[in-house]
Formats: C-alpha cells, sequence, structure tokens
C-alpha cells in the first residue's frame, strides 16, 4: 500500500511514543505535526487514563477540534478538545469485585479504576511509585464495594514473577467474560470482553468513515496485539516484546527513545 493512502495512525503510549524516561521526543512530535498537516489523523492509544494521557496530546497540537483519544486500553474513545467520551465500555462492578476478591485472596494488591478516578484499599509503595510515573491521583477506600461510579477496569502492580502466577491463576477465564493481559512487565490488567485498542481503533476508524485497511497501529507490548491485529498496517517498535515483532508488519529501526513513532510517519505517511 502507498504510504500516502494512510489516514489514521494509532499509537501506544509508554515505551511507544515516549520514552521510558516518560520523556516525548521531538522528532516523534514534529512527524505528528507534519503528519497531520497532511490530513492524517493521530490518536494516542493507551492503557492510561485520559486525564493521565493530556500533557502528551498537548505538547503534539492534539487538543484541536476533530482530534480523537483512546484510553484504558480501548475501553474509552473520547474527542481530546473537550474530554467527551464517544465509546465508554466498562467492566462493571459486580465482575470487578469478584475480580478484585479473587486477587485479594491470591495475596495481590488490586486497585480500580472507575472513570478517571483510581481507587485503593492499600497505601504502598506500589501506589505511590504508580502514580508518579502516570501522573495521576488517587482515593484511598475501606472497601472497593464503597465505589459508587461503574468500574472501567481492575490493575495489578507486583513483580513479574507473581504477575505470571497470576495470569496462569485466571487463564481458564481470560478470553471469557474479560480481557486479561499484561501492559507492562510489573503491571495486570482487566478490562472488559470488548474493551481493546483493536475494537476501539476499528471503531474509531469507522466514525471517521476511514476504512481499516488505511490505518497503522503501533506497539510494544502485549495489550497491543488486538490492534496490531485489526489495523490495515501492523508495527512494532524495536524494543517492543518478540511476540509483537513476531506478528507485525513491520518492525521500527529506532526505539522509544530514538524516535521510533516518527520513523512510521517518514516511512508511510509523510
Amino acid at each position: 500500500m502507498e504510504k500516502h493512502t494512510y489516514r489514521l495512525v494509532a499509537s501506544d503510549l509508554d515505551s511507544t511514543l515516549i520514552t521510558e524516561e516518560l520523556r516525548l521526543p521531538q522528532a516523534n512530535i514534529d512527524a505528528v505535526r507534519k503528519a497531520r498537516a497532511k490530513g492524517c489523523h493521530f490518536a494516542i492509544c493507551s492503557g492510561r487514563s485520559s486525564a493521565s494521557i493530556l500533557q502528551y496530546e498537548e505538547q503534539l497540537g492534539l487538543m484541536e477540534q476533530g482530534c480523537y483519544g483512546i484510553s484504558f486500553n480501548g475501553g474509552i474513545v473520547y474527542e481530546t478538545p473537550t474530554r467527551n467520551k464517544i465509546r465508554d465500555i466498562r467492566l462493571g462492578n459486580e465482575l470487578a469485585l469478584e475480580i478484585s476478591d479473587e486477587l485479594q485472596d491470591f495475596g495481590t494488591n488490586p486497585w480500580i479504576y472507575a472513570g478517571d478516578m483510581l481507587y485503593v484499599v492499600d497505601d504502598n509503595k506500589w501506589v505511590k511509585e504508580y502514580v508518579r510515573r502516570v501522573r495521576t491521583t488517587y482515593t484511598l477506600v475501606e472497601s472497593f464495594r464503597e465505589i459508587e461510579d461503574e468500574v472501567s477496569k481492575v490493575i495489578v502492580v507486583d513483580s513479574n514473577e507473581r504477575l505470571l502466577q497470576l495470569e496462569a491463576r485466571f487463564a481458564d477465564r481470560l478470553g471469557g467474560r474479560y480481557n486479561g493481559f499484561f501492559s507492562a512487565d510489573f503491571l495486570f490488567e482487566f478490562t472488559a470482553k470488548t474493551a481493546t485498542k483493536g475494537s476501539a481503533l476499528l471503531y474509531l476508524a469507522e466514525y471517521l468513515g476511514i476504512p481499516a485497511a488505511q490505518t497503522i497501529g503501533i506497539g510494544d507490548n502485549l495489550n497491543d496485539v488486538h490492534m496490531i491485529q485489526a489495523a490495515g498496517l501492523s508495527v512494532a517498535v524495536k524494543n517492543g516484546r518478540q511476540e509483537l515483532k513476531d506478528m507485525a508488519d513491520y518492525v521500527t529501526e529506532r526505539d522509544c527513545g530514538e524516535g521510533a513513532v516518527a520513523e512510521v510517519l517518514e516511512k508511510f505517511v509523510l
């Protein structure tokens, strides 16, 4: 496919669009602005909340009318300037409580997102490091049953060894009533079954009147698999998981710190 036919690019955020140190390379900023000037839509597609993504959308100039973002691993698709949601798929409280109860029984410390609000029952070092990294706030509750808003997702931050054990424990239910996946080596998430980056990419493409074949999906980790499978052109960054590279149409020569997303835009859009 000729590069000028790509009209929507969806990029993961952490370790893809930004560096491991959470910095947005200038090369990516410049390339995104040039791509948009040519009429190509660009959307950040992240597991983070929309509030946590905001600072990067501002740096990229994505706060104008007609710009969109994808948060919570595809659960939410929203207009960036207004933050209005055009799609909002949530896990639901009954299922979230069932998952969190089993996670606590397993000996891990789950957290819950309801909208952009993060709720925790144990204020520990993992919480403080997570909120520092994603620049968000949290509310301490005695029980998740105090949450009144509908739950978006459940997350667990722990050592990779512990999370692999956790994944095995939930394996017979993954792909059934909900999704469970790694979004980083230290982060495992549970979302609604239909809340994936791939379904969000296709939803946004249809909303914009863009064929799926004219989309690009760029990622680095296992929560990007659905997006890679759905996109017209699938891209894994150099520093990404080997499993993702093996299924991608293109693997970048640059890593996230060198402007991997800029490389994709320069090669296939500009």
